[in-house]
């Protein structure tokens, strides 16, 4: 796999995929190798997702490794597609690692269009931060399905060593009723298998669940069901 490191510069990607693109997977950002910074530079990665595919047009996707590790900063921010219409068009989609020595950690996604499950923020990986770590997420205003969660963690462990971990989500619109659960457009989901901890300075938590006046049920704020702590 590749790897793009630097010491004391930042590392800073900007991506995007077009709107003439159509199918799926047309990412503005995908990292499958390392990004890594090793002395006081940052990472800074922002990519959106224009296409008018149907599915997995994220703003960024990384299944790699993101790493400050001397005393830099990481901040990623992504856009799914406004022009899709199916499902998994999140704004920020992480299965990998995003970890920093001494800096802040902060992600900020948008969900983009179509049915079901295009969330924020979908976190399956780990996000570890020797300092505060914030986690803003919004489902989009036109989705029309299930399971647009403003954040959700899932399989995932977030955990801050000396600061904040602070999460806030906006559920994206929809109704129906997805697999038994309901409409399940939710603010902030933390899974069965997802944790949060922080031994610094605390966790705070807030969410919105959808506004959708045709949604059923399971719309909460914040729906906790696996660790906090």
């Amino acid at each position: 796999t590749a790897t793009i490191e630097t010491t004391d510069g930042d590392l800073s990607i900007t991506g995007t995929a077009i709107a003439a693109s159509t199918g799926s997977a047309n990412t503005g950002i995908t990292n499958e190798g390392t990004l890594r910074t090793t002395g006081t530079g940052s990472i800074n990665l922002n990519g959106i997702s224009y296409s008018s595919g149907t599915y997995f047009n994220t703003g960024v996707g990384s299944s790699g490794t993101i790493a400050a590790q001397g005393s830099g900063n990481i901040t990623i921010t992504g856009t799914g597609s406004t022009n899709s219409t199916g499902t998994d068009n999140h704004g920020i989609e992480m299965s990998g690692s995003i970890t920093t020595n001494t800096g802040t950690i902060e992600l900020t996604g948008t969900g983009g269009s179509g049915t079901d499950y295009n969330r924020g923020v979908n976190l399956s990986g780990t996000v570890s931060a020797g300092n505060s770590i914030t986690i803003t997420g919004n489902g989009a205003t036109d989705t029309t399905g299930t399971f647009n969660e403003g954040v959700l963690i899932n399989y995932g462990d977030i955990t801050s060593s000396a600061g904040t971990v602070t999460i806030a989500g906006t559920a994206g619109t929809g109704s129906g009723f997805g697999y038994g659960y309901g409409t399940r457009n939710a603010g902030v989901v933390v899974g069965l298998s997802g944790s949060v901890s922080s031994s610094g300075t605390g966790i705070e938590i807030t969410g919105y669940g959808t506004t959708d006046p045709n949604a059923s049920a399971n719309n909460h704020g914040v729906d906790i069901q696996g660790t906090v702590a």
